[in-house]
């Protein structure tokens, strides 16, 4: 679901850039803003196939080449410049200046690096300078709300044949496109506070709170905050009254267990991966 929304956001901007096709055009230069867009929104995403091919030492090792070099701000700048000069270039049939080309491939790229940051995985951007992973935790992975409702606009605009109505649907797509993610970030806020408010009142001494969204949807939130010997959890919908009392639950941390785990290579990437949001715990 995540990759059908860059496709259709990478469609949504190439659409403008290409513009209007007369009918004696080929079925390429008809279809080319949904073909380019979708394609070139879903090029960071190559790592995934990419990582099969890769020999890797362990599991970890794996699952941690998706969302890195390809997924880096400077990859995706080089390929924005490389593939948008080239399609500039080479469309003989309605040529466009390739800078708008270029700044067209390098918002659908950003946008997509943008996205996955918002999720609660993030990716590590900056690499090769920075291996930091950078997560705003404001969307979960697949969010049907921000998804299913672009796919409907989408439907519709490119079905519709009154230019001044076509027009007006690709204005609200566009719009959903910015203010879904500006919503999840009120709803974010919001969240947090009354996680804040609840442990304030009950004399709470926590660190930092994590805040993000349960699957599918933006409207119910976990939180989870450390504590000196463990980690506090709990649920919060944004349907809830005000003065309702949010319930918890303790998660105890066993320091001796993490302590001992140190040294062991794939619990480092788990913890760094992680950015060091752990537990430690014998199984029952």
């Amino acid at each position: 679901m995540d990759n059908i929304t860059q496709w259709v956001i990478g469609w949504w901007i190439m659409e403008k850039v290409v513009g209007e096709t007369p009918a004696e055009a080929s079925w390429w230069q008809r279809n080319k803003a949904l073909i380019l867009g979708g394609l070139i929104s879903n090029i960071p995403d190559i790592d995934i196939f990419v990582s099969k091919l890769v020999p890797h030492k362990d599991y970890m090792s794996e699952f941690l080449f998706h969302r890195s070099g390809f997924h880096s701000v400077f990859f995706n700048i080089f390929v924005a410049l490389f593939v948008g000069w080239i399609c500039g270039k080479t469309d003989r049939y309605k040529r466009p200046y390739w800078r708008w080309i270029v700044g067209s491939y390098l918002s659908i790229l950003l946008g997509h690096l943008l996205i996955d940051a918002m999720t609660s995985y993030g990716g590590r951007y900056l690499l090769p300078f920075s291996s930091a992973t950078y997560a705003f935790n404001n969307i979960f992975v697949v969010d049907l709300f921000y998804t299913i409702p672009l796919i409907i606009l989408w439907f519709v605009y490119i079905f519709l044949k009154k230019k001044s109505t076509k027009k007006i649907w690709y204005i609200i797509g566009a719009a959903w496109i910015v203010i879904y993610p500006v919503f999840t970030l009120f709803a974010k806020h919001t969240a947090t506070q009354a996680f804040q408010a609840s442990l304030d009142a009950q004399h709470i001494v926590h660190g930092t709170i994590l805040t993000s969204p349960e699957p599918l949807q933006t409207f119910l939130w976990r939180w989870v905050t450390v504590s000196e010997q463990g980690h506090y959890e709990s649920y919060y919908s944004l349907f809830d009254s005000a003065d309702r009392q949010i319930n918890r639950r303790y998660i105890p941390n066993n320091k001796t267990m993490h302590d001992s785990l140190l040294d062991s290579p794939d619990v480092k990437k788990v913890e760094k991966w992680s950015q060091w949001w752990t537990s430690y715990s014998y199984g029952e």
